[in-house]
């Protein structure tokens, strides 16, 4: 900042520089009511958002919930703010294993989602799942992924498979993969991440591949799944009255009746992508199927790769025109 001085009748400027101390103050006192104003905020929308709760749904426990939402959310993120991390309780371990073979047309996905159906929605939460067995073994990589990326759908934080020679071979020569002596030197310890044979796990799960077998969601929600040789339940069945009313919601929403055979459902919408369905090898499976044919007037088909690069690769493999010649 400047000030005007005048000595001996002639004016001139002095430039004084704020000093360290002055910097610091003013930093702290920024830090201070951008971290009040977002609490503030954050307590106010809460607030909000569980009155229109508690009116709109008419369940106390709904406005309990978002009670806890708010305290929650007004603790942690001044916290973020202020210090970039993210307390986080130490999460438990899950094994989920899958033996055996998978039947002719059943991939990834549907086994993702067998399990989801099996566990919950909530069934990992506070977990990290490890995902074991031969089925998962001879996954690919994109296949490998396609699971641990729906692990969040079970609630859990993460979800992995134990690296092997396949993983290995995916990485090298990708661009951000450690080259020469690195290479050897991260693939000597990626070689002992391993789970040990004798390891204990909070939770087990063991499912055999011959059992799955394709697997779509009904509802509104991924534990919402039925085989598709299966039916839309029936709530009036369901024991659990919680279920029970989520299963009612998810009918009601859906237009669907219970029992419902699900070959009886009528398609008229597909879409073939996201992070989950938009891999490569998706592509080429519906490329498979598709050649030569073409799409009812009455469905709406739409198709994204996962990836710009997917997008490029599947081009480069001449997918793109099968799709279009299949609605032209």
């Amino acid at each position: 900042m400047t000030t005007d001085v005048v000595v001996t009748g002639v004016p001139f400027t002095v430039v004084v520089e704020p000093s360290l101390h002055v910097w610091i103050v003013v930093g702290v006192v920024t830090v201070v009511v951008v971290i009040g104003v977002v609490f503030l905020t954050t307590v106010v929308i809460g607030v909000v958002a569980t009155v229109v709760m508690f009116l709109f749904t008419d369940r106390i426990c709904s406005c309990l919930v978002g009670v806890r939402v708010v305290v929650a959310t007004a603790l942690v993120v001044p916290l973020v703010l202020a210090t970039q991390t993210l307390i986080q309780s130490r999460a438990k371990n899950f094994k989920i294993s899958v033996d055996g073979k998978l039947p002719l047309g059943v991939t990834a996905k549907d086994v993702i989602l067998s399990i989801i159906g099996n566990i919950g929605t909530a069934g990992g939460t506070g977990y990290v799942i490890e995902y074991c067995g031969e089925v998962f073994r001879n996954f690919s990589m994109e296949e490998r992924m396609t699971v641990c990326n729906m692990s969040i759908e079970a609630g859990a934080r993460a979800g992995l498979v134990a690296p092997d020679q396949k993983t290995f071979d995916y990485i090298k020569g990708r661009p951000l993969a450690p080259k020469g002596e690195n290479w050897e030197k991260a693939l000597k310890y990626w070689s002992t991440l391993y789970t040990d044979k004798d390891a204990k796990f909070d939770r087990e799960l063991y499912l055999q591949g011959k059992d799955i077998e394709p697997t779509v969601t009904w509802g509104t929600s991924p534990q919402d799944t039925a085989s598709i040789n299966g039916k839309v339940p029936d709530p009036n069945l369901e024991k659990n009255e919680d279920r029970k009313k989520s299963i009612l919601r998810s009918l009601d929403y859906m237009g669907l009746e219970p029992s419902t055979a699900i070959q009886d459902i009528k398609i008229d919408k597909v879409f073939i992508g996201s992070c989950t369905n938009g891999r490569i090898e998706d592509l080429r499976e519906v490329a498979k199927i598709v050649k030569g044919k073409k799409v009812n007037k009455s469905v709406d088909a739409i198709v994204v790769p996962g990836s710009g690069l997917v997008k490029l690769q599947a081009e480069k493999e001449g997918l793109d025109k099968i799709f279009k010649d299949s609605v032209s």
